[in-house]
């Protein structure tokens, strides 16, 4: 299905399509990865249906950006994250009971098939609990790291033993809780570490093999985090958003996991950002952000890390909440956009994905010659 999207820039205005697919079921969750092993990059979304098990929706794509829908049910698949978790080079789905919220993942037995859920019983768990993946240990294994927001402000991590069975460890706790995390290896010592925001300021949790010790980044209150190179020197950078008022701060890594120098950028009143890439391919990640529940997704391009230009509104729908990631989906080497969480009518949800001519414009068809 097609459906016609409305882009407005300053005082022009373009006609646009994107490509959409229609789904029931509440939609809760996407990941971007190559979950039928042909070397091109899939689409798969979770969602929850009522009265029914949950069910996984698989973007199977062509290699060129054309995809053909299919859909399993398998329960709690709402929540979902792709990795290979037990080696074997095919991408696994974690995800977790719609009970008790413990983690369970489901092995990818190849040609689209996986086998039962395997639940990872846990100390604790939690409905706002929430994990991310890395090599925690530098043994070559993928881990899986999660917290329970909120005022416990703890956080645990899964140690793989490289054929997917875990063993949980503490990590460690917050006093200030734990609204938002993210990971990555900040010092380039071949630990990954951890930052989060917290009720207070955001923490860099520094891994000294396993042992995490944390170092305060800002004496503000953030809401959101994330660990990206901002400004292309290969080193990762801290961004830290909050909404009210609509600030981002960059703090920038001087390659031994300090951060001397910081830039705030006003962002456009209510936003929320929803992903950050390098859209336009100027080398400076730039903003998908939601402004409230109004029905389009702004792009805002990253001018040099000191301004944004004016916002892209592309239209799609009702939104509950937007979800947005982006990838290159049509092997031309430019992220494309993939984008949920918003209502078709009543009974249905959309999934949208928007093609990079390579100049951060987003269009209707696959742009394999772009």
């Amino acid at each position: 299905m097609i459906r016609l999207l409305i882009v407005l820039f300053l005082s022009l205005s373009y006609m646009i399509f994107a490509v959409e697919f229609v789904v029931s079921g509440y939609i809760y969750d996407l990941d971007i990865a190559d979950i039928d092993a042909d070397g091109d990059l899939d689409v798969i979304v979770g969602n929850i249906i009522t009265d029914d098990p949950d069910s996984i929706n698989f973007l199977i794509n062509n290699g060129s950006g054309e995809f053909t829908l299919l859909t399993q049910q398998i329960d709690g698949g709402a929540y979902l994250k792709t990795e290979d978790l037990d080696g074997d080079s095919l991408v696994d789905i974690l995800s977790r009971e719609s009970s008790n919220y413990m983690p369970k993942y489901y092995k990818n037995l190849g040609n689209l098939q996986f086998g039962e859920a395997d639940t990872i019983l846990l100390e604790y768990s939690h409905v706002w609990q929430e994990c991310k993946t890395a090599d925690f240990e530098g043994d070559g294994d993928i881990d899986i790291a999660f917290d329970r927001c909120g005022s416990d402000g703890e956080c645990h991590i899964l140690i793989n033993d490289g054929e997917g069975n875990f063993d949980e460890q503490f990590g460690f706790l917050s006093d200030d809780g734990i609204g938002d995390f993210y990971v990555g290896d900040i010092n380039q010592d071949n630990y990954v570490d951890i930052l989060i925001t917290s009720s207070n300021e955001p923490y860099l949790y520094l891994n000294n093999d396993f042992e995490f010790f944390p170092v305060s980044i800002d004496n503000m209150h953030w809401s959101d985090c994330w660990l990206i190179d901002m400004n292309q020197d290969s080193y990762i950078d801290i961004v830290l958003s909050e909404d009210i008022p609509s600030l981002t701060k960059i703090f920038f890594n001087n390659g031994l996991g300090e951060f001397n120098n910081s830039h705030i950028i006003a962002m456009p009143p209510y936003s929320i950002i929803m992903d950050i890439s390098d859209y336009n391919n100027d080398g400076f990640p730039d903003f998908a952000v939601q402004m409230g529940y109004n029905p389009y997704v702004y792009i805002c391009f990253n001018e040099n890390n000191s301004s944004l230009s004016d916002p892209v509104m592309y239209y799609f729908g009702t939104v509950y909440s937007f979800i947005v990631s982006s990838a290159d989906l049509d092997g031309n080497g430019f992220n494309d956009l993939v984008v949920t969480g918003y209502h078709v009518n009543r009974d249905y949800y959309g999934i949208s994905v928007l093609f990079n001519d390579g100049s951060g414009n987003f269009l209707e068809n696959p742009q394999v010659d772009a």
